[in-house]
This record gives structure tokens, C-alpha cells and sequence, in this order.
């Protein structure tokens, strides 16, 4: 499946074969992931990346609406300018600025309205 791929490809860039496992906190990196997947492929399949932590860690996500927060922020205001980076660096011609930009929005306003709920 593709979410196994890009799963896989993540892990691979992230410290894991450096044997660099639990340093920080785990949100980071989950929040992280969750955007990417919002930005690739739209905010269900966020949902699918947590499934897969929760089921892995065997616990809930910590703070997730927080980290989702920090990950979305941590995107540039003007996704233009690397759009057609991440297009090109995953084959996507269908990742348009107009649509990163549109899921990277929605992204943020489910985690603001989640973290409101929960403060």
C-alpha cells in the first residue's frame, strides 16, 4: 500500500537506522508525519498516521492537537515557493499551491479546534 511506503520512507530519514529512537518528544514527529499526509493526501488520511502510532505505541497520542499545531505552523506562510519541490520530490503533479496550501489550512483549523476544545 502507499501509506506503507511513505511510512517506511519517513522512518528511514528520521534517526532511525541511527539508532537515534525515543530522543524528544514523540508529538514532534507524529504531528509532523500527520501534516505530511494532510499535505499529500488530504486530512483523512491524518487519521490514518495516528491509527498506526496508537496501534504501534500501543497508548494514545500525547497533546496530539498540540503537535498538530506546531506542525502545521512550521510550514512556511507562502507554501509557493516549494511546491513544486514537494510535487517533483514525490512525483505528484496534482500538488498544486492552491491545493497544499487549501490542506495545509484545513490541517491547521482541525488541530486549532481541537486544542480549543481540550484548554
Amino acid at each position: 500500500m502507499e501509506w506503507q511506503y511513505a511510512v517506511e520512507r519517513y522512518r528511514a530519514g528520521c534517526g532511525h537506522r541511527l539508532g537515534l529512537r525515543g530522543l524528544g518528544a514523540a508529538g514532534v514527529d507524529l504531528g509532523s508525519l500527520r501534516c505530511d499526509a494532510a499535505l499529500s493526501y488530504g486530512l483523512n488520511a491524518s487519521g490514518h498516521v495516528l491509527d498506526g502510532w496508537q496501534r504501534e505505541a500501543q497508548r494514545p497520542a500525547p497533546s496530539l492537537a498540540y503537535w498538530d499545531v506546531v506542525a502545521a505552523l512550521s510550514t512556511p506562510p507562502d507554501i509557493d515557493w516549494f511546491a513544486g519541490a514537494i510535487a517533483d520530490m514525490n512525483g505528484r503533479s496534482d500538488l498544486t499551491e492552491q491545493l497544499l496550501r487549501q490542506r495545509r489550512d484545513a490541517f491547521l483549523a482541525d488541530a486549532l479546534e481541537r486544542l480549543g476544545s481540550t484548554g
